[in-house]
């Protein structure tokens, strides 16, 4: 049969509890430096896919003869994908700023 008396390793100043509190803390925030990584890169990847596909489309109106709107074409694609690259850059510094600040668990 199951004893039902109080359990009492958790109580409060009791330092494995107060260990674990850290820890779970600990855990806590490195997930939150994980979450803000993953959603945080999305501006930045979405800018280089549209510079990926600007740069496909420039291509094609290449082929086809229009040179002014090919050029338009080019500076848009070159114009994306750099500004894509330096935000995943600059949040992937960020992240790693943050994520050192951290304690390790």
């Amino acid at each position: 049969m199951m004893s039902t008396a109080p359990n009492n390793s958790g109580t409060l100043g009791d330092p494995q509890c107060e260990h674990r509190d850290d820890y779970r803390s600990e855990i806590r925030a490195h997930d939150t430096a994980k979450s803000l990584e993953g959603a945080a890169q999305w501006p930045g990847l979405t800018l280089v896919a549209i510079g990926l596909v600007t740069g496909a489309l420039t291509m094609t109106v290449a082929g086809y003869g229009f040179a002014g709107l090919a050029a338009f074409g080019a500076l848009a694609s070159v114009l994306c994908l750099a500004a894509g690259i330096v935000l995943l850059v600059a949040e992937h510094r960020h992240v790693k700023r943050f994520a050192s600040r951290l304690p390790h668990p």
